[in-house]
Parts: structure tokens; sequence; C-alpha cells
């Protein structure tokens, strides 16, 4: 939460001379628009990383993932990741892979897709339908993209834009 809370001063404080995007890591703040349009973020794919599931035209929004394909490990001979949930102590047990989610704050956006994560499809799902001022994808461990909110409305070009890449 405090990279994302210094990601949006820093993106507000430039913001201030012009049309901004900062990205830090993939968690993003865009302030403005630059001048033919949005800003365009892709969406990489966690299963096929060479892969992108959209392009994302923002303008005075945020983005954020997270995700359980780095930052893992074995523990004892099981995997283990950095998603630890709060219920239990552990890492995460999830059938959802990626979670990315847009707002209008980073700090939030982080919160929603950790929360969205940790907490699994039906209940990270249920989740993001209370909060209506995002939008989500979500990638399963079968690798099914699940959407949330009005994600396809910001999408400039139709997911998985880059066949090539795939």
């Amino acid at each position: 939460i405090a990279k994302g809370w210094t990601i949006q001063q820093a993106a507000h404080r430039l913001g201030m001379w012009g049309p901004c995007l900062v990205d830090a890591g993939g968690d993003i703040v865009c302030v403005g628009a630059p001048p033919d349009g949005a800003w365009m973020v892709t969406v990489a794919d966690p299963l096929a990383p060479d892969r992108d599931l959209a392009v994302l035209a923002l303008h005075n929004e945020c983005v954020a993932t997270s995700t359980r394909t780095y930052r893992r490990w074995l523990l004892d001979g099981r995997p283990a990741h950095h998603l630890i949930d709060p219920r239990t102590g552990e890492p995460a047990t999830t059938n959802i892979v990626s979670a990315t989610v847009v707002a209008p704050a980073l700090p939030d956006a982080e919160i929603y897709a950790k929360t969205a994560l940790i907490l699994g499809e039906a209940d990270g799902l249920a989740y993001l339908a209370t909060l209506p001022d995002s939008a989500a994808i979500l990638v399963t461990e079968d690798g099914r993209q699940v959407h949330s909110g009005n994600l396809q409305d910001k999408s400039n070009v139709p997911f998985n834009p880059f066949p090539e890449r795939a």
C-alpha cells in the first residue's frame, strides 16, 4: 500500500506540469491523457508472459496487478507464495493466478487486486462487484479470464491483440 501511495503522490506532482504516466513495476498511475488520446497499458498473461491479454485505454486512472506467479518457492515440498491470507496466516489457497484491477487511486487498485486474488474466483468476483468504480480481469489456474466491472469498455482493442506473440 505504501508503494501505491508513493507512486500516486509522485504522479500527482508530475501531473501538475501536464499529462503523465508513472509505472513502478507494473503498478501504474495515469494522470490526464496524452495529446492523441488515452494512455495505452497492456495486461500481460501470467501463464504466458510474452502474450498480452488486453490493451487498456486509460486516463486519470490507475492499474495494479497482483499475481502469485512471481515471488514463489517450495516450503516443506509444497508450493508457497508471498500473498498471505490474513484469515490463516499462510500463503493464500486460491484458483486465481493473477488479478488486475483498474481504479481511480492506486492504493485502492492494489488492495482490490490482492483481496480478489486471496478470496478466489467466486468470492473475489462478489467482492469486486461491490466496487462500482473498479474494473478487473482475473486469470484462473486453468487459463480462464473472468471480468468484473466495465473492463471491456476500457479495452482499446480486442483481448489478445497480439496473436503473433501468443
